[in-house]
């Protein structure tokens, strides 16, 4: 409106200027619908499910102009062979209004996120595909059952518990999901977890291995620091309504975000805890050393993941000790 008033043009019908059914903006400001596109397709790669993004096959670069039309139902963006999902892109009242569907999308997506009971049924059949796979720390996905609290781990049957080709008894398959259910305190618990001579052999299975690296380096709930600063900011600050810290359990876990992701928040407040752990799961796995490589022994296969584990952890820490270290020589 104020683009029309400084170049005389008339101030009714804007939406036709953003469109460019009337040229006379974008004659005067090509970049302008340049610019339009691209924020447009920004904000489709963050569409939270896969059918609201073309399809995957090989196109052209013409097949990628955007054709923009508006009527009274709002804006429409035709690309890629069909009509783009304009509305489920921006997260607002005038788009959940135009597109119910997106809002109970997103509702789907959230339960999901926060309390991990979406079925293997479910995810095939029942809802929207996510365009990110299951983690690799959700009970509920290695149970192919819903599992949201502790006690729904002792109604699974023996037969449905995960036990990794073997690597793991039933009662030590409980423990882990047990475990799993708390992912706030489940990374200095699954670490203990796995850091004792009993249990050191079980990470040479790669499903134990993507379980772990799930644990440790997912970033979990993301907390906006208040001062600018993401180490110093309080974990668990996040707005969240007085009505859901009463609800047990709660409702999403936004009370356990973090600005930095778990594994940064548990070097910061409980270092100790972490690295002992690890260390333990580094001198165990070294003692299986044969003495020879050997690709079918599950020795060697622990010693490789142990390394290259306490090495992902030895760079968070570096991390931390160079960001401390730069902000005390800056005087802050």
């Amino acid at each position: 409106d104020q683009l029309c008033l400084q170049m005389g043009f008339e101030r009714t019908g804007l939406s036709h200027y953003l469109c460019g059914v009337k040229r006379d903006v974008v004659e005067v400001y090509p970049s302008l619908s340049s610019f339009r596109d691209i924020v447009f397709f920004f904000k489709l790669m963050l569409s939270p499910t896969m059918d609201m993004l073309p399809d995957r096959k090989k196109w052209s670069p013409n097949d990628a102009i955007l054709t923009w039309t508006h009527d009274d139902q709002g804006l429409h963006v035709q690309g890629f062979g069909r009509k783009l999902p304009l509305p489920c892109t921006a997260y607002s009242k005038a788009a959940d209004r135009a597109n119910p569907q997106a809002v109970e999308t997103r509702e789907e997506l959230s339960r999901y996120d926060h309390t991990a009971s979406w079925t293997l049924r479910e995810l095939i059949f029942g809802r929207k595909m996510p365009r990110c796979p299951p983690s690799g720390a959700n009970p509920s996905h290695l149970c192919k059952s819903r599992i949201d609290t502790e006690d729904d781990v002792l109604h699974v049957q023996n037969k449905q518990l995960p036990l990794f080709d073997g690597h793991l008894r039933v009662d030590e398959s409980e423990l882990l999901l047990q475990i799993l259910t708390a992912p706030f305190l489940r990374i200095p618990l699954v670490i203990h977890f796995f850091a004792s001579k009993e249990r050191i052999k079980a990470l040479a299975s790669q499903k134990l291995q993507q379980v772990l690296d799930a644990c440790l380096f997912e970033m979990g709930p993301w907390l906006k620091p208040s001062d600018g600063n993401p180490m110093t900011a309080v974990v668990g600050a996040a707005e969240v309504d007085a009505s859901s810290q009463l609800m047990i359990p709660a409702q999403d876990r936004m009370h356990t975000s973090t600005p930095l992701g778990l594994l940064f928040n548990e070097l910061r407040n409980a270092p100790h805890t972490l690295v002992d752990a690890v260390d333990s799961i580094l001198r165990y796995a070294l003692a299986l050393d044969s003495g020879r490589y050997d690709s079918e022994s599950g020795g060697c296969a622990v010693i490789l993941y142990a390394v290259r584990l306490a090495i992902r952890i030895e760079s968070f820490l570096a991390f931390i000790l160079e960001h401390c270290e730069w902000r005390s020589k800056a005087g802050s």
